[in-house]
């Protein structure tokens, strides 16, 4: 007959505990232990993660840059580089070729030395918060200690609206907050971008011009027309010369065709700025007229004698840059032409500075008030638009 002691268990005043307790207690205690340490590890972990919050922030928080900073092309992504024959160094920026020149000019110095640097080169024009973003990410990697950068465009005459030199339409925006400030006035007319913040913002061509900002220019491919003889103030030239031929663009055939262009006549008083945004309306691309020969002046001419004889002053779409001399078209186009009146135009003064046709000598051109009512003539590239169907 076995005894307790055989069966593994010794007697006690607990003699009625089922053998196999004690090991339970101590199992117990053994999972106590274990869900405690691992309680500990998470506490760990969980302030670990916190702390790595605090300090670098959430992968799921947008960067930020701050001024100076050396170190952000770790996360910028820059744009490819232009595969233009040439041109390699410049950056792909939608349809166009872009440059950051860390040189300090003024506004208009930095437009023309834009001309000079490509085929149809401008300051650039931003058209999209996206393309706002890759010239920020241009300019934070060639100098992160200075972010303000001339954009290509200004305020037409204290008028309000803006215009990009290029040509282009002004469809997209993105002010610094309370700006722009000084519409209507002479003291600020010009667009930078990263005074404040890293938004876009209005400077001035004034007294700030002085301590003027860097540039980017903008490449796109243009062609430019060629030249022919003419002897301006002819009066008598419809008698032998044609008219131009009637633009073959759906919609517009009451427009007449000038090189690549379809150009028509507004017998409308308006001023410069008026008549510049009147042409926007009227087609896609549209602008106040820019003439680049003598043969494409000729027409305009032919085009105003015979629709109205008797007052045949109009608006072109020239301007003088802020006083400096250097004349610009609305459309963009480049300044390769011009045939004035003599003794025009009166440069270094800001009482007259767009440019009109036949003041005084018939097909020869005149600057004057921008604020003086006049007929205008529009014109739209003839490819720009395209037969529906």
């Amino acid at each position: 007959m076995s005894t307790g002691r055989d069966r593994g268990w010794i007697p006690s005043a607990d003699h009625g505990r089922h053998p196999s307790a004690g090991r339970r207690l101590v199992i117990l205690y053994m999972s106590i232990g274990v869900v405690g340490g691992a309680a500990v590890i998470i506490t760990m972990l969980l302030i670990r993660f916190l702390l790595m919050t605090l300090l670098f922030g959430s992968g799921n928080l947008e960067k930020e840059f701050v001024a100076g900073r050396t170190n952000d092309s770790e996360w910028c992504h820059m744009p490819k580089l232009c595969n233009v024959y040439g041109f390699t160094d410049w950056y792909k920026v939608g349809k166009h070729c872009v440059k950051y020149f860390k040189k300090l000019l003024n506004f208009t110095d930095a437009e023309f030395s834009c001309r000079k640097k490509a085929s149809g080169a401008h300051l650039v024009s931003v058209h999209s918060k996206k393309h706002n973003k890759i010239l920020l990410d241009i300019v934070k990697k060639f100098n992160p200690n200075n972010l303000r950068i001339w954009l290509g465009a200004f305020e037409l005459f204290q008028s309000g609206k803006f215009l990009w030199l290029d040509g282009s339409f002004w469809d997209y925006e993105i002010w610094t907050t309370g700006e722009p400030t000084n519409i209507y006035n002479s003291k600020e007319e010009c667009l930078e971008m990263n005074w404040k913040g890293i938004e876009m913002n209005k400077q001035s061509v004034t007294w700030k011009c002085m301590r003027a900002y860097n540039q980017m220019a903008i490449h796109a491919e243009k062609q430019l027309v060629c030249n022919e003889w003419f002897v301006a103030g002819c009066t008598n030239d419809s008698e032998w010369c044609p008219m131009p031929e009637p633009c073959n663009v759906f919609g517009f055939t009451d427009w007449y065709k000038v090189g690549k262009h379809c150009v028509k006549y507004f017998n409308k008083l308006l001023n410069f700025t008026d008549a510049e945004f009147s042409c926007r309306k009227t087609a896609p691309g549209a602008h106040l007229v820019s003439v680049h020969s003598e043969e494409h002046n000729d027409y305009l001419l032919r085009i105003v004698k015979k629709l109205n004889p008797n007052d045949l002053r109009f608006w072109l779409g020239g301007f003088e840059f802020f006083e400096t001399g250097k004349f610009s078209w609305t459309d963009g186009s480049f300044w390769d032409f011009q045939i004035w009146t003599r003794g025009e135009p009166n440069i270094y003064t800001s009482a007259e500075e767009c440019v009109e046709m036949n003041w005084k000598e018939i097909g020869r051109w005149n600057d004057d008030d921008c604020y003086a009512k006049k007929n205008y003539m529009c014109a739209f590239k003839r490819n720009g638009i395209v037969k529906p169907g």
